[in-house]
């Protein structure tokens, strides 16, 4: 009997996808995207490394009009939206592209930008409030949770400080419809 197919997106995945490619009792077929993906490839090309995953250079605001709609089963991105022009439009994008019953899940440092006093590319915070998922900055704030109200079904929760003193949050968006 054939085994089922996931198919994963990475979504700001850098020079190689955190993502596995291996579990057992499913075949996974995972993609990567990055913004940068041109310039993390002449550096991994001039060190000689391979990663299982090649990523491919998009920005997360494309990602509906390179891949269509109801694609992937997972959307997934790991400390990468905060670095984003507008990460609502990058959510939204990542919602279209899996499927109904599809899930798009996100780890981020809280409150990155204003650890990071907003320098460099640090210029969104995720965080949870009140098991709401909120993106903001200074003048602009967004509630994911109020914004997907009725097109998907939205967890969110803190994970407490790691070994790096960074506490996470998570958030795991469930696109309504039948798979």
């Amino acid at each position: 009997m054939a085994q089922p197919e996931v198919s994963i997106l990475d979504v700001g995945a850098g020079p190689a996808s955190t993502v596995g490619c291996r579990f057992p009792g499913k075949v996974l077929h995972v993609s990567a995207v990055d913004p940068l993906a041109k310039s993390y490839d002449r550096l991994l090309n001039k060190t000689g490394v391979i990663p299982p995953v090649r990523t491919e250079p998009l920005e997360g605001e494309r990602l509906v009009e390179r891949f269509g709609h109801d694609l992937f089963d997972i959307a997934y991105a790991r400390n990468a939206l905060d670095h984003a022009v507008d990460p609502a439009v990058i959510l939204e994008n990542m919602l279209e592209i899996v499927r109904p019953g599809g899930y798009v899940v996100l780890r981020h440092v809280r409150n990155e930008a204003v650890r990071q006093a907003y320098v460099q590319l640090h210029q969104w915070n995720f965080d949870q409030r009140d098991r709401h998922f909120v993106v903001w900055r200074v003048g602009h704030e967004t509630s994911v949770t109020d914004q997907l109200t009725g097109r998907a079904d939205v967890t969110c929760y803190t994970e407490p400080s790691d070994e790096t003193g960074v506490d996470w949050v998570v958030c795991v968006i469930r696109k309504l419809g039948s798979p």
